[in-house]
């Protein structure tokens, strides 16, 4: 009502609702000091480290309980040691090998084919998730798909493509950046 009031708004045709978020193994109480406040922990945590471990844990069907040793490792394993790794490693080679300029995408082999369609078909996917505010799901639809551009990365092994074969390098690498520019995008809701 007041959002028709004032008008200009787009109305909401759909409110997400979440069961309970415990605080390693207990309710919330504020009265009791047993609470997670925003200014205390942005001060000390990043912000997009603290969105991703809750929304990867958001009790979306059932209570779950926010542990800080699940921030440290989502934040360590996930998105330092898996998204951190493969986007450092195609910007190092990428900046190393190709001057930091996107190469050409020259001929595709079967491994490039198979990344290229399997990120087509995760996308339709995680897409729905985040339309059905299923956010748990999409990122770890994303995570996987980010674990699959790491195997890409390793299997086609570019440090020694660019010995053998610099356009060959230089498709791996133009299809690692498209990657990363996907996970930019994958990740931006969160």
């Amino acid at each position: 009502a007041m959002l028709m009031a004032h008008g200009g708004f787009v109305l909401a045709d759909n409110v997400p609702a979440n069961e309970f978020m415990n605080l390693e193994g207990s309710k919330q109480s504020k009265s009791k000091g047993h609470a997670i406040y925003l200014r205390d922990v942005l001060g000390k945590f990043n912000p997009d480290s603290i969105r991703y471990a809750i929304a990867s844990n958001m009790p979306e069907n059932k209570d779950t309980d926010f542990y800080w040793e699940d921030l440290q490792a989502k934040n360590n394993n996930e998105l330092g040691s898996i998204l951190g790794n493969f986007v450092n490693r195609t910007f190092v080679f990428n900046e190393k090998y190709f001057e930091g300029k996107v190469p050409p995408l020259g001929r595709l082999e079967q491994i490039d084919s198979n990344i290229i369609e399997g990120l087509k078909s995760y996308i339709p996917r995680i897409a729905d998730y985040y339309k059905n505010y299923k956010f748990k799901d999409a990122l770890g639809e994303t995570m996987t798909l980010v674990r699959d551009a790491n195997k890409y990365f390793n299997d086609t092994e570019p440090w020694k493509a660019v010995k053998e074969n610099k356009e060959r390098c230089g498709t791996i690498i133009n299809i690692c950046l498209q990657l990363c520019h996907t996970f930019a995008i994958l990740f931006n809701p969160v």
